[in-house]
C-alpha cells in the first residue's frame, strides 16, 4: 500500500495495530478518504 511507504511507523503500546495505523493516517492526511479493506474482520469493515 502506498501510505505505508510514506507514513513513518507508530508504535503506541497501550493502542492496537489497526488504531496505531489509523492515527498514523490520521496525521499524514487529515481528512483524506482511503479506499480499501482496513480489516479482515467483515464486521468491523462494514462499520469502516
Amino acid at each position: 500500500h502506498f501510505q505505508n511507504q510514506i507514513i513513518p511507523k507508530r508504535c503506541s503500546l497501550s493502542e492496537t495495530l489497526l488504531e496505531n495505523r489509523i492515527a498514523g493516517l490520521s496525521e499524514n492526511f487529515e481528512m483524506a478518504c482511503i479506499s480499501g479493506v482496513w480489516t479482515a474482520d467483515t464486521a468491523m469493515e462494514s462499520i469502516l
